[in-house]
């Protein structure tokens, strides 16, 4: 029996999870609360305060599930001895498309600006926003070794001027600006264009 509930429990908190995904991406943080999410999920709201404690825990959950899964993908993608740079950036590029696509951009985008309010959240993202720097900061030490080319920069300054830059593209896109006269996209895969032909300098 024990087997059976602690299934249950992982099910439910999924389905309670992903109801508060759907409306998140709908309504934004102002408009996410936990009687519309029990509705999309069709359970009672007694069953996210078992499971979350609170609208706030719910949310946190939600987040570093989709966070952590993400961050596995790219030290994978990262992490592959046989892909060049640019093919990694190509890669990190197709990835954003992705996750625009699965909500996980506005979601991030969403806690971001909760954060500026709420302690809780504030911490919980830059926390994850932490280890992305991290991971940057090893990509960009290996990548300068590797290309040879003397930088102003160092690995961590390149980690936060990336960062910044997908984060800002993220924020321009959600709002509708990219196109021929903000071409957030197409500026992010030109820097992959650069990078290739620093790698075909170093043969």
């Amino acid at each position: 029996m024990a087997r059976v509930s602690a299934e249950k429990v992982i099910e439910t908190r999924g389905h309670l999870l992903d109801a508060a995904q759907q409306i998140l991406i709908e309504y934004g943080f102002a408009g996410l609360s936990t009687r519309r999410v029990a509705e999309a999920a069709g359970m009672p709201m007694s069953q996210i305060q078992y499971h979350f404690g609170s609208k706030e825990g719910m949310v946190l959950a939600l987040f570093a599930a989709m966070n952590a899964a993400l961050l596995d993908r790219q030290r994978a993608m990262f992490g592959d001895p046989n892909l060049p740079l640019s093919r990694q950036w190509a890669l990190a590029c197709d990835f954003l498309e992705d996750d625009l696509n699965s909500g996980y951009v506005r979601v991030l985008q969403e806690l971001i600006a909760a954060g500026w309010s709420n302690p809780a959240i504030r911490d919980a993202v830059a926390e994850a926003l932490d280890g992305w720097h991290r991971l940057l900061v090893v990509v960009a030490r290996r990548s300068l070794r590797r290309l040879g080319v003397p930088s102003p920069f160092s690995s961590d300054e390149i980690a936060a001027l990336v960062s910044v830059m997908f984060l800002g593209a993220e924020s321009q896109i959600l709002m509708g600006r990219d196109g021929p006269r903000a071409p957030h996209r197409e500026a992010l895969r030109r820097i992959g264009v650069v990078l290739e032909r620093l790698e075909a300098g170093q043969e």
